[in-house]
């Protein structure tokens, strides 16, 4: 819906008078109605996810009523946890961000073809620059997701090291031996949770460094590379440009 903002300003810098208040208000009435769709997008999606997980965690609940205590305390209260609540609301927060990525897929298809109208050349350019950095960042993505799982594992581990203190903290009071070497585990987990924390979130920074860079190949695409090696208007290479910073 927002995508189609890019030729109605574009219109409007070439007009005046009358035909400029009428895409003022053509203006107005997609920026009205892409908020109604994200709020109506938003509601659905949140409504099915939100569906999705209570059925999961009914079933993980039912499962686990199940369970003799022998295998919960195999698994241990952090495995639980993690696997009931933590994972759960973690989808549940990205409802609102699938719906920006519902909507950001479609106003990236209604671009492309934009540019795809302004300039062949630039569209084959983006699209075969697109798909190659779109193969190196998902390898990145899968790298830092793994990172990330054994971060989380690290977290389980201290969450029940954790709990085993403050649970078993009259057995640490009369015995020091345990509390020394509930102390020495507990100090080590922090440590390794640290470090897999700290190579997740470099792992991030790395994919998004990767995106910034490819947002520049592409600037320079429109601006320096397409006007070398076509006969394109400075109009449509301002129109190009424009939408290639709508697309990023």
């Amino acid at each position: 819906m927002n995508a189609a903002v890019l030729p109605i300003l574009g219109a409007a810098t070439l007009t005046t008078g009358r035909s400029r208040t009428g895409l003022g208000i053509l203006f107005a009435l997609v920026c009205i109605a892409y908020m109604w769709s994200f709020k109506s997008c938003v509601s659905a999606i949140t409504q099915i996810i939100e569906s999705s997980l209570y059925k999961i965690r009914v079933r993980l609940a039912e499962k686990l009523q199940n369970l003799d205590l022998l295998s919960i305390e195999h698994m241990g209260s952090g495995v639980v946890y993690n696997t009931i609540v933590g994972n759960t609301i973690t989808i549940s927060n990205m409802s609102w961000l699938l719906s920006i990525a519902m909507q950001g897929a479609m106003m990236a298809l209604a671009l492309l073809l934009y540019i795809l109208y302004l300039s062949r050349i630039a569209f084959v350019m983006m699209l075969v620059l697109g798909l190659i950095a779109g193969r190196i960042y998902y390898r990145g993505i899968q790298k830092a997701s793994a990172s990330f799982q054994r971060a989380n594992e690290a977290k389980e581990d201290l969450f029940r090291i954790l709990s085993s203190f403050l649970y078993g903290h009259k057995e640490v009071s009369l015995n020091l031996y345990r509390g020394d070497d509930l102390y020495a585990d507990f100090k080590n987990a922090t440590a390794a949770a640290k470090q897999k924390l700290i190579t997740a979130h470099d792992w991030d920074r790395m994919s998004v460094n990767f995106l910034d860079l490819n947002t520049y190949c592409l600037l320079a695409i429109a601006v320096f590379v397409v006007p070398q090696i076509s006969s394109i208007t400075p109009q449509d290479t301002s129109n190009l440009t424009s939408a290639t910073i709508f697309l990023i």
